[in-house]
């Protein structure tokens, strides 16, 4: 897959832009430099890892982050109960001190929203 190729996936913006829910397969990435759209920002640049199930996004240094709907930007991540929310700090700032990097949710939640995808796409 190109390294500057959009993706939009459902779960990032799905109707936001177009009207109409995109969808995007994808096979299992490990650690690939995707670029991404945001509804209130410029195009970003993550390193994902994960399917077209359940994907995980970090910074090229390494910090986790999740799109946040509400800014429409993409924020480095915080974990509560082993799912990550978001910090409502976007990546474009410097990260929260003492932020660790390459944070996972708990394999309970992976599992839960990989599952829930899975139902959505059919």
């Amino acid at each position: 897959m190109p390294e500057n190729l959009n993706i939009f996936l459902d779960d990032i913006l799905g109707s936001a832009k177009t009207g109409k829910a995109v969808l995007t397969f994808m096979s299992a990435i490990f650690g690939e430099k995707l670029t991404f759209p945001q509804e209130k920002g410029q195009e970003v640049k993550l390193v994902v890892y994960g399917d077209e199930f359940y994907a995980q996004y970090e910074t090229e240094e390494g910090y986790s982050v999740v799109y946040d709907r509400e800014l429409g930007l993409f924020c480095y991540a915080f974990l509560k109960d082993g799912a990550f929310f978001s910090s409502k700090i976007p990546f474009s700032n410097s990260p929260p001190q003492d932020l660790e990097k390459h944070l996972q949710e708990a394999g309970d939640v992976r599992l839960a929203k990989a599952n829930q995808s899975a139902r959505r796409k059919g």
